[in-house]
This record gives C-alpha cells, structure tokens and sequence, in this order.
C-alpha cells in the first residue's frame, strides 16, 4: 500500500456507488470518539458511520469545532491602542490616541454615541470585533481601535 493511501476510500465509493443508502440505527457500543455515550439519530445511513469513524475525516471534523476560548477583543492591553475613522478609501479622517489599559468598549460605544447624536446610521457593535460602520447622506466610515499608530490625516496605509 502507498504512503499516504486510504484503504476505507475504496469501501465508501463502492458503498456509494450501489445507489440510496439504507437507514440504520447505531448502538452505544458501535460509536466512535465524537459520538461515544450517545446514540444517533436514524437518519444516519452506514455511508455516514464509514465516514465519520475514519481517522482522516475525524481529524478534520475535531477541527471545524468551536475554539475553547473565543477572542476577548475588548481586553485592556498594556499598549497605547488608537480610535480611529476611516473613509471608504481607508484613508483616516481622525484618530484619537487612547491610553494603556483604557475601557476599549466604552470608547468605542461613546463613539458610536457621538456618531449618531451628530446625525449618521451606525450599525451595531459586534461581540468579537474592535470597529463598526456608520453612514449619513451616501457617505460610509468605518470606525475602529487599532492597535498600532495610524498614518496621518488623509494618508492610508
């Protein structure tokens, strides 16, 4: 056998080649690592058993999983970290320099507070990201912490 090659390959082809599959119902002592304790549901075809105990698509199935720890990206950091706004050409309009340590999601709430007294639309603060958009007659800013110094006014990366 060739380094590499996958022996239950050929069996799921051919398995899948026969035409519907039949509907079987597994028992406890019948599943693998992901679905030990459980029993699963009948729509689950012999097909779906071969694949899903494979050492090759187990490996990949543990790796689409959620991650354990989801980022923090309003965690204070020990590093001066910038608020700033930029146009549709990611050319920086204004940027303000914020303190280490600084509240990262009040300065970014009391921006978007600001941006809305002013007049502009702005869409909602995610959960998971540093910035959010904002648009008033046909113009869109973006507006976000960075955490490296910005280019001057009117200049981009």
């Amino acid at each position: 056998m060739a380094f590499g090659a996958r022996p239950w390959a050929g069996v799921v082809m051919r398995r899948l080649a026969k035409g519907p599959a039949r509907r079987v119902r597994i028992h406890r002592d019948a599943s693998s690592i992901l679905t030990r304790g459980r029993t699963l549901y009948a729509t689950w075809t012999r097909e779906h058993v071969l694949l899903e105990s494979s050492p090759y698509l187990r490996a990949m199935l543990c790796s689409m999983r959620r991650k354990r720890n989801p980022p923090e990206p309003f965690k204070p950091t020990g590093n001066s970290t910038w608020l700033v706004v930029r146009n549709a050409h990611s050319e920086v309009v204004e940027s303000t320099k914020l303190e280490p340590h600084a509240d990262l999601h009040s300065a970014l709430t009391a921006a978007r507070a600001a941006r809305t007294s002013s007049g502009w639309q702005c869409e909602a603060i995610g959960q998971r990201c540093r910035l959010f958009f904002c648009t008033r007659n046909g113009v869109r800013h973006l507006v976000s912490i960075e955490g490296r110094e910005p280019p001057p006014v009117g200049k981009r990366w």
